[in-house]
């Protein structure tokens, strides 16, 4: 999937809870089999929420700024705009 130039990550939402569902009970293994490996894995989960966070409140930021201030001049006078939205897919 990395090396497709086209990614629609919304397909593969739907799909992430029955890859959660498989990968369950080798991560419960992974991490019973040695101790270290829980702190491994906490550290991990860790880094990727702060990634979350990351792209969610900051990086994502000037789109939904964007989408407002456009909304906001539509109302102002919807007879003068017309918009359009081009998208990369």
């Amino acid at each position: 999937h990395s090396f497709s130039e086209h990614k629609e990550f919304r397909f593969l939402l739907p799909i992430l809870p029955l890859f959660v569902l498989l990968t369950g009970e080798h991560v419960a293994i992974f991490v019973q089999e040695h101790p270290k490996r829980k702190r491994l894995l906490g550290t991990a989960a860790m880094a990727n929420f702060l990634v979350v966070l990351y792209l969610g409140l900051i990086h994502q930021q000037a789109p939904i700024q964007v989408n407002r201030r456009v909304v906001e001049l539509a109302m102002h006078e919807p007879q003068k705009y017309t918009i359009h939205y081009l998208m990369g897919c």
